[in-house]
């Protein structure tokens, strides 16, 4: 009978020690599916930013720096 109390114990403590785990893995996952989340709403302000940046860039004045203002001459 104590030998199946001790088993008892020793299944209990092993059961306690792999929830702990299980927890951790959890954790680890959801920081996972978190950085993952940011990353991808940084990508998409990045690529937010050189969508707009390429249109600054295309959009064409006519201005030069050779060109002067009438004051300037």
């Amino acid at each position: 009978m104590e030998s199946l109390a001790n088993t008892l114990k020793e299944a209990k403590a092993e059961n306690r020690r792999l929830q702990a785990e299980l927890e951790k893995g959890s954790e680890a996952k959801a920081e996972i599916e978190r950085l993952k989340a940011e990353l991808k709403k940084e990508q998409d302000q990045s690529a937010a930013l050189t969508e707009g940046s390429k249109g600054w860039m295309e959009f064409d004045t006519g201005w030069s720096s050779s060109m002067r203002l009438p004051t300037e001459q």
